[in-house]
């Protein structure tokens, strides 16, 4: 996909490079570079690393879910991923101190799995070399079905933009990764542990390192399944919190459809198309509007922004709400203090207050209000 990306914007800077063969180059050195920048330099082999570890367990992987996990989250400093297989048994252990989790094979290859491996390592060299030409044909032709439709700089401009959407579809998750890992990777390493509400439940030892402050310890899937960190689980008091949060997310289907709204996929396609109608009024004479359209564009992406932060902030809080309803706001109150207490005693707490303690206050004024 980086190639394809890489191939995009050869195309869509037509004009500085010209040339099949001369885009094709400047493709694979873009999604080279696309791959270092997300994923470091590829490893052989895997290496030995942290003698001092502690296994939590072993999970089978599929050979798409072990590219998934490749894929997802590459630079996250706090997830090593030492695999150098693609299908089989993955172990997961965490360094002594508790600060890293180490993704590694957890046995030596067989003959079938080695030959799986070479086999997808020859599959993406052949689409290293091929895709970016696919990429470069399928924007000529693309550009030969819209000329007697639209002016040719209007068509630069719809390539353009579609590159950048591409971008941050895919680049914009791993400038993240230092903060967040991907959650797709939990379901791969997760085990059942019991349904709860509705909903089936699963622990994972991955949870808490979705970000760097270690605060995300359970996750609401959109398909409507909940994980639950495997640390957290052991103590009662977190769990059944924890588990009741969860729940209340997947059951807030009113605040789901305001996400579904502003998601990150309609979003997107939405300012595609209003930067490329800007183009096209500015290239047919009608400036005024086009210029108006694309300011628009810019202020709804920093309107968005600003919203994101805080619908996630008033999701959690919802979903506090929910909690108190299905387990009583006694035990919702008593597991966010012990909660906020835990993260105090972390090197976590350098970053300040943690949304255990913003979520403790705000339960404690509305349990204050109800009183009075």
């Amino acid at each position: 996909m980086s190639f394809a990306l890489a191939g995009s914007l050869a195309e869509a800077t037509d004009g500085y490079v010209q040339g099949l063969w001369a885009k094709s180059l400047v493709t694979i050195l873009g999604g080279l570079a696309v791959n270092l920048v997300g994923m470091g330099l590829p490893k052989i082999k895997a290496t030995k690393i942290y003698s001092a570890k502690v296994l939590i367990d072993k999970y089978p992987l599929t050979t798409w879910q072990c590219l998934l996990t490749l894929f997802n989250g590459a630079r996250s400093k706090k997830v090593i991923r030492n695999i150098a297989y693609l299908p089989g048994l993955k172990q997961v252990s965490k360094t002594a101190d508790g600060s890293t989790l180490i993704l590694e094979d957890a046995e030596p290859p067989n003959k079938k799995i080695f030959i799986i491996t070479l086999l997808v390592l020859f599959i993406g060299i052949f689409a290293l070399f091929t895709t970016p030409l696919l990429v470069s044909l399928i924007f000529r032709n693309v550009k030969k079905l819209l000329i007697p439709y639209l002016p040719l700089e209007v068509i630069k401009d719809l390539f353009k933009y579609f590159s950048w959407l591409i971008i941050g579809k895919m680049i914009l998750p791993y400038i993240g990764t230092s903060k967040k890992y991907s959650f797709i990777t939990v379901r791969f390493f997760s085990k059942p542990l019991k349904k709860a509400h509705g909903f089936p439940v699963f622990v994972s030892p991955l949870v808490s390192f979705l970000s760097s402050k270690g605060e995300i310890l359970g996750l609401a899937d959109p398909q409507g399944r909940i994980f639950i960190d495997s640390e957290y689980v052991k103590n009662d008091n977190y769990r059944e919190y924890l588990i009741a949060h969860e729940a209340g997310h997947l059951l807030d289907h009113k605040f789901k459809i305001i996400g579904m709204i502003i998601s990150p996929v309609l979003v997107p396609w939405g300012l595609l198309i209003l930067f490329t109608l800007s183009s096209y009024y500015q290239a047919m004479g009608y400036t005024a509007i086009g210029k108006f359209l694309n300011t628009a564009g810019l202020v709804l992406i920093f309107l968005l922004i600003f919203f994101w932060v805080k619908y996630d902030e008033l999701g959690e809080f919802r979903a506090d709400d929910y909690a108190i309803k299905l387990i009583g706001l006694t035990a919702t109150e008593k597991a966010l203090e012990e909660l906020a207490m835990a993260f105090k005693t972390t090197p976590e707490a350098l970053y300040g207050k943690s949304s255990f303690d913003v979520r403790l206050e705000r339960i404690r004024t509305k349990k204050f209000q109800n009183i009075k």
